[in-house]
């Protein structure tokens, strides 16, 4: 089993209904057994470097997960025919990364922060 990063960029005018049935139906491939989600995160609209089919901005969203290689072809199945991604792209992780400890990296990470703020 790997550790995998998927990074997908939705189309600005998609609604939250329409995010949170692309989240179940990554979820549901990412979770099943011998799978782990381990962070899900909503990036929100940003704008893109370059245009991308005339739209200028993007929905980015974020998932850190393990499962093994086969769910990765799944995956990227259901977001290839979806007309409302423009992008999408799965990296294996380096860093074996754990539910735990990525609560703990970002409790440091808002420490930091914290602490540039107040200087």
């Amino acid at each position: 089993m790997r550790n995998y990063e998927t990074i997908v960029i939705a189309k600005p005018d998609v609604n939250e209904g329409y995010i949170s049935t692309l989240s179940k139906k990554i979820e549901k491939v990412v979770t099943r057994k011998p799978g782990e989600l381990i962070k899900k995160d909503d990036w929100g609209l940003k704008r893109l470097a370059y245009e991308i089919a005339k739209t200028q901005k993007g929905r980015y969203l974020y998932w850190n997960y393990s499962q093994m290689p086969e769910a990765i072809s799944e995956i990227e199945r259901h977001l290839k025919f979806d007309e409302n991604i423009l992008r999408f792209l799965t990296v294996i992780s380096e860093e074996t990364q754990t539910p735990k400890k990525a609560e703990k990296d970002e409790a440091k990470a808002r420490k930091k922060v914290k602490k540039a703020e107040e200087a």
